[in-house]
């Protein structure tokens, strides 16, 4: 009888935060971001926040004369609400790190991070 060893590696820290965007969708409880006023801007420094789990950000309405906004999610049981909201995308933050198998890289997602 042969006996197979399987390593399991752990996530490692080559792990990529990219953004799941739901469109024209925002969710409840989140905060103004003052200042930050572009989508890239907004999405950049809520991966950078210890905190930030989600943003949705507010493309704005010149007719309204409204200007772009972000705004920053901490609970990581955020939800987008399933109404339509016009110039508002909800990006949930995710992660995907590299972990090697057997000499291949095996792309996982990243367990317990980001939820």
């Amino acid at each position: 009888m042969s006996v197979y060893h399987h390593t399991w590696f752990p996530c490692v820290s080559e792990c990529r935060v990219y953004f799941n965007p739901t469109l024209q969708a925002n969710a409840q409880g989140a905060t103004f971001q003052p200042g930050v006023t572009t989508q890239d801007t907004c999405l950049t420094q809520c991966e950078g926040s210890n905190s930030c789990v989600a943003a949705d950000f507010n493309y704005g309405d010149t007719a309204q004369q409204i200007t772009p906004q972000c705004w920053y999610h901490t609970d990581y049981l955020v939800q987008p609400n399933s109404n339509m909201v016009e110039n508002i995308t909800h990006f949930r933050q995710r992660a995907m790190c590299d972990v090697p198998s057997g000499g291949n890289v095996c792309t996982y997602l990243c367990v317990g991070l980001l939820g």
